[in-house]
């Protein structure tokens, strides 16, 4: 019996040094978590840059319908921020530092309405991949269910924004001919 006793124990050894390895393989590294919050501090940029460049531009499109698009567009883009912004908080205890003005709006008169909204819709299509890939980085549900919401609405914004862009082209043609 002291031999089956001695086996046991063993066992339950065996158990423990693996129970503890497979836990250390499934958090996170502290390289991962780094890499995590730099991504989450970016994304909250980009979607505080978003928010204020739609408002920027919305004021100057001249169909009401397609600048109340653009205000809700912002209006989700800065509720994007804050979820982003809770979210740092909380995983690394990091509070993002304000926004510089050359931050949020580049070339603000380099090509005018249009060309802003051309370059929001490769800069919402970048955010829409990123929170693709993200999504399976994260191992928590809670995570990957904020991430899978984000993408969805990024999606939705780039049709917005394309739909516009067709409408604002059409509106180019007419006015020129």
């Amino acid at each position: 019996m002291s031999g089956r006793g001695h086996v046991v124990g063993f066992w339950e050894q065996i158990q423990s040094v693996l129970r503890t390895a497979f836990s250390a393989f499934q958090a996170p590294s502290d390289n991962a978590q780094d890499q995590r919050q730099t991504w989450l501090l970016e994304a909250w940029r980009t979607e505080r840059r978003l928010s204020i460049q739609l408002r920027h531009i919305a004021p100057h499109i001249p169909y009401a319908q397609y600048r109340t698009c653009l205000e809700t567009m912002a209006q989700e883009d800065a509720r994007h921020a804050e979820l982003l912004h809770e979210r740092l908080e909380v995983v690394g205890g990091i509070t993002p530092p304000p926004l510089k003005i050359e931050d949020v709006w580049q070339d603000s008169n380099a090509g005018g309405v249009y060309r802003a909204l051309q370059r929001l819709l490769v800069e919402t299509r970048e955010l829409y991949e990123s929170y693709r890939h993200q999504v399976s980085m994260f191992d928590d549900p809670g995570w990957q269910a904020l991430l899978r919401h984000l993408q969805q609405d990024q999606e939705r914004h780039q049709e917005q924004i394309i739909e516009l862009l067709m409408r604002l082209d059409a509106h180019v043609h007419e006015t020129i001919t």
